[in-house]
Parts: C-alpha cells; structure tokens; sequence
C-alpha cells in the first residue's frame, strides 16, 4: 500500500509580545521666555506710562524693534489683518 504522509500541521502565529512596560516620562521643564521677549515686555511696560498718543507710537516702535522674525508668536505681535470688504 501506498506510504500515506501526515497531515500538515497548522501552526498557530506566535502569541504578540507583552506590551512593554511604561516607564514615567520625565517632565520638560517649562521653556523659559526667550530673552528678546523678556526685554520687548520690559519696553511694552515703559509705553504703559505715557499718555494715549505717545504711548501708541511707543508700542509701535517696539513691535517693529523687537517682532521682526516672531510675528503671531505672542499677543503682542500679531499681525493686523484689514477684514475684506463686505461689497467687493
């Protein structure tokens, strides 16, 4: 009689490994405020005490002192956007 051969034997994949055990992350520590922020600050603080008028050009003068290179980085450095007209 003819040699019969077994039947294959179906393998099962293996089991997926063990998710890997978390370890606490440390915590970045919290950037510090660049300095040209620091000293931008310090002059929007100087403009504070000048009357309405000087105090705008003050601030203005700043801005374009200090936010070349970081506008819309912070608050005080957003850049203004004329709405588009309504009727155009």
């Amino acid at each position: 009689p003819p040699r019969r051969e077994p039947p294959p034997v179906k393998r099962q994949p293996p089991p997926p490994p063990p998710p890997p055990v978390s370890q606490p992350q440390p915590v970045p520590p919290a950037p510090s405020t660049p300095s040209w922020l620091q000293e931008f600050r310090a002059e929007w603080q100087r403009c504070a005490t000048k009357n309405a008028f000087s105090k705008a050009i003050c601030r203005e003068k700043a801005r374009n002192r200090f936010c070349p290179g970081h506008w819309d980085e912070v608050k005080e450095c957003e850049v203004y956007q004329k709405p588009p007209d309504a009727g155009a």
